[in-house]
């Protein structure tokens, strides 16, 4: 098939599960990628450098100049360029107009191309923009919904939903969510498909773990909703406590500054290490040869933003690491308590503090827990099998919604 994404922005380090999707997706089928802006940041995965050749940006600021000619285009062809102007007028209120010049010259370009079927990440503007190529093209249209663009900002979400031909959602909760906004016959159409990684590149390594302290390691941005500042806390309580521990996250945010200033408060500078936000190789390094346990703390944020399955997490479990978790978001889709994991009360650092004491003085117990984490990914979080998944939704998505 000839499949076509639209994408926020491109490349961004912490939405490697996109690019590791339309890679997978692009090694079966004819794929080309257009990202509504640039990111900024550099290509930092092999998936994303395998992409280059694929992508393009929508350029907004040679929209203006394109407007007469699109203009000129829909009245010649009414029913074609005139439906995609309909749908920009629809999405006005998320630059669909503005956009609208710009997205009608790529729709020609792949109607020329034979576009098949188009699909959008995060149910925005990406979406939008999604809308106005499906109703240029013919081609049927489909997203993928996370979290933000779920629990936080779902603008016309059930609008959406319902144009869409398919719809997609990585976890359960966000499908819940889904129920709120839209009606049963629209939910009819709401798979949830998690992202995935690949089983052979993230592996536990080979031989034991050496022994020492606890290492714990967390990833993500540095922001509320991934709750740092309650492992900080949690940190400085082991440290009272005299349990051996090292500690690294990984990261970049606004809220960098503040944390740091956290852990200095409670005297951590010894123990814990903040490390910039890096390639997803340089983490799987870390799981695979140093990481006793993925620490996830994460809460719901106080505007409603939250994580669904932190990628990190499964990545984690496949390399035989055991994870710390909250209940927060899609985590209890993952972690499991006792099997694979310990689960606390999100917002508790006493409770996690505690759970995290227990694998430092429980080596038995990081082991049988490490046994199951593998197992858990292989059957919830295998790349191949839910990108088939994913697959079969689109190939199947040939009904206009």
């Amino acid at each position: 098939m000839r499949i076509a994404y639209v994408v926020d922005t491109w490349p961004r380090l912490t939405e490697t599960f996109v690019a590791r999707e339309i890679a997978a997706v692009a090694s079966r089928h004819d794929v080309r990628v257009l990202a509504l802006a640039r990111s900024g940041e550099e290509a930092a995965s092999d998936e994303v450098r395998g992409l280059a050749s694929r992508v393009m940006w929508l350029l907004e600021g040679d929209a203006a100049p394109k407007a007469r000619f699109a203009l000129a285009r829909a009245i010649a062809h009414p029913m074609r360029d005139g439906a995609g102007w309909v749908a920009a007028f629809r999405a006005r209120g998320e630059s669909g107009l503005r956009r609208a010049p710009a997205l009608l010259a790529v729709a020609a370009a792949w109607r020329a191309w034979g576009v098949e079927r188009i699909h959008a990440h995060f149910a925005r503007w990406a979406t939008s923009a999604a809308e106005v190529l499906s109703a240029a093209t013919g081609a049927p249209f489909g997203f993928t919904g996370h979290a933000y663009d779920l629990f936080v900002a779902p603008t016309r979400l059930a609008e959406k939903a319902a144009r869409a031909s398919w719809v997609v959602t990585c976890t359960a909760s966000g499908r819940r969510e889904l129920a709120r906004h839209v009606p049963p016959a629209t939910l009819a159409k709401v798979v949830v498909v998690r992202h995935g990684v690949d089983l052979d590149a993230y592996r536990p390594a080979d031989g034991p773990r050496a022994p020492g302290p606890l290492r714990v390691l967390a990833v993500g941005r540095l922001v509320g909703k991934k709750g740092f500042h309650h492992l900080i806390d949690a940190l400085g309580r082991l440290a009272e406590a005299h349990v051996p521990f090292e500690a690294r996250i990984v990261g970049n945010g606004p809220d960098g500054a503040t944390l740091a200033a956290q852990a200095a408060r409670l005297g951590l500078a010894g123990a814990l290490t903040f490390v910039p936000a890096c390639p997803p190789a340089t983490v799987r390094d870390l799981m695979r040869g140093w990481a006793d346990v993925l620490a996830a703390p994460s809460v719901v944020a106080p505007d409603g933003d939250r994580d669904g399955i932190p990628n990190v997490v499964g990545e984690a479990l496949a390399c035989g690491v055991p994870v710390v978790a909250t209940t927060a978001g899609g985590l209890p889709e993952l972690v499991m308590d006792g099997a694979n994991g310990l689960v606390v009360p999100e917002g508790a650092p006493a409770a996690l503090a505690v759970a995290l004491e227990r694998l430092a003085t429980g080596p038995a117990l990081r082991t049988t827990l490490a046994a199951r984490a593998r197992e858990v990914a292989v059957e919830r979080f295998d790349a191949k099998a839910n990108v088939a998944r994913f697959l079969a939704v689109l190939e199947a998505g040939g009904a206009r919604g």
